[in-house]
């Protein structure tokens, strides 16, 4: 090194003062002698080994350089532009940064390169959540990794701000913040929308989507392993879209569907959601008596109009004949229609094992708390216990009020002083909601 590049080199505002904080300085806030510097760089080599050191111990060194020199590494080769990138700019331990982060110093730098090395190149984190409202969209990795922009419009600006923020907690969160202007917040909000669901259809598991209507010029091709789906649209047309792309091999775990507009059956009609564990859709679906007994679902609540009692009542003979599923938990229809002197007058004709009692006024302490909670569905209705018509131990609960058509499984198979007995048990975590017409 000539001794115009040793000067430039040990000047400079690039040189990064804190690599000698360790350094047997006699007074700790005297810095480093140049003799020291050019010590500390014959031993180390300079950078003639930069080129075989591995990602890992670059990352390091890249940790202890402030951003501008950053800057000018990033600028050297490609592979060296991919390293400061892969390179965590701050570490805040969990704590949000007041300032962008940009001027923050690294504090663990071993647990620093350890997260950010796993997450970019041993265990290639992958997308497996995302969440996307009208100003807000998030992506989470299998890491707990999670990226994420929000839209901000000030009141009576031409212009809106977009934070880009990134955390891992608890080791660090780094954020940016970048003006555009009004008329371009749609196109810049649907470009990282398509990017983030470019990256992520095919492994995503979990997909959260909040809109009045999808953006335009959307594409996705398949939701390969999506298992949970929450949506909440103001147009059908926005629902199909998303469930046309869901995989027919695959039922859902869990469907939560709300939309401003009627639906029917026909948009629902996906195998993933017909057969979906949990079918939570508190809108009015037009269906036929036929297409609600293709559903066969663990848990469902929605809103149908156009059922007859006849069907109904076929789902709990279904159930009594072992024709349902054996995992089956709930069904709840809420309807305009009222069911209950209907059912009540033609019970009789269907030959079921069964039990009437009067939940609202049940006053044996050992069923007391049971038939209570039935209470959230109505004071006025009627209520039935239906046991198998080859189990006299297995039962299920009916409850008909003016407003809904409930079906619990409750009664299960025990023993009480040595003889089998049924014991009524009111499941855990049902769906509910109150609607109003």
């Amino acid at each position: 090194m000539s001794e115009n590049e040793d000067s430039l080199f040990f000047n400079s505002d690039f040189f990064d003062e804190d690599l000698f904080e360790n350094m047997r300085i006699q007074k700790k806030s005297e810095k480093a002698t140049k003799t020291q510097k050019l010590e500390l760089l014959e031993f180390i080599g300079g950078f003639e080994k930069w080129e075989f050191l591995p990602d890992d111990c670059k990352m390091y060194v890249i940790g202890f350089l402030n951003y501008w020199t950053r800057c000018q590494l990033s600028l050297c080769s490609k592979k060296d532009n991919q390293i400061v990138k892969n390179t965590i700019l701050c570490v805040t331990e969990g704590v949000s940064p007041k300032n962008n982060g940009i001027i923050m110093r690294p504090r663990n730098l071993a647990a620093l390169c350890k997260s950010d090395y796993e997450q970019n190149n041993r265990e290639q984190a992958a997308v497996h959540k995302i969440v996307m409202k009208d100003t807000t969209i998030q992506m989470h990795t299998t890491t707990n990794f999670i990226r994420s922009w929000r839209f901000y419009q000030p009141k009576n600006s031409d212009h809106c701000f977009v934070t880009s923020k990134s955390v891992l907690e608890p080791d660090y969160c780094y954020s940016s913040r970048f003006q555009i202007s009004n008329s371009n917040s749609q196109k810049e909000y649907e470009k990282i929308v398509k990017k983030v669901m470019k990256k992520a259809e095919r492994n995503v598991k979990t997909l959260e989507v909040d809109w009045k209507t999808n953006p335009e010029g959307l594409e996705i091709e398949k939701l390969d392993k999506l298992k949970y789906l929450k949506m909440n649209f103001w147009k059908s047309e926005s629902v199909e879209f998303w469930l046309s792309r869901l995989n027919s091999e695959i039922a859902l775990e869990e469907i939560i569907l709300q939309c401003w507009e009627v639906l029917n059956f026909e948009q629902l009609d996906y195998p993933s959601i017909l057969n979906a564990a949990s079918f939570f859709v508190p809108e009015n679906i037009v269906m036929s008596d036929e297409q609600f007994l293709r559903m066969s679902n663990r848990k469902s609540l929605f809103r149908a109009d156009t059922l007859s009692s006849k069907v109904l009542m076929e789902f709990v003979r279904k159930w009594v004949d072992d024709e349902i599923r054996e995992d089956f938990e709930q069904l709840t229809v809420w309807t305009k229609k009222n069911f209950v002197k209907e059912i009540f007058e033609n019970l009789d004709s269907y030959n079921f094992n069964v039990v009437q009692y009067d939940y609202g006024r049940w006053n044996i302490p050992l069923y007391r708390e049971f038939f209570s909670h039935f209470e959230k569905f109505g004071y006025y209705g009627k209520f039935w216990q239906f046991s198998k018509r080859n189990d006299p131990f297995n039962s299920i609960s009916l409850l008909i009020t003016r407003q809904n058509f409930v079906v619990l499984r409750t009664g299960f198979p025990c023993f009480k002083n040595g003889r089998q007995d049924v014991k009524l048990v009111f499941p855990e975590d049902i769906l509910f909601c109150n609607i109003y017409f």
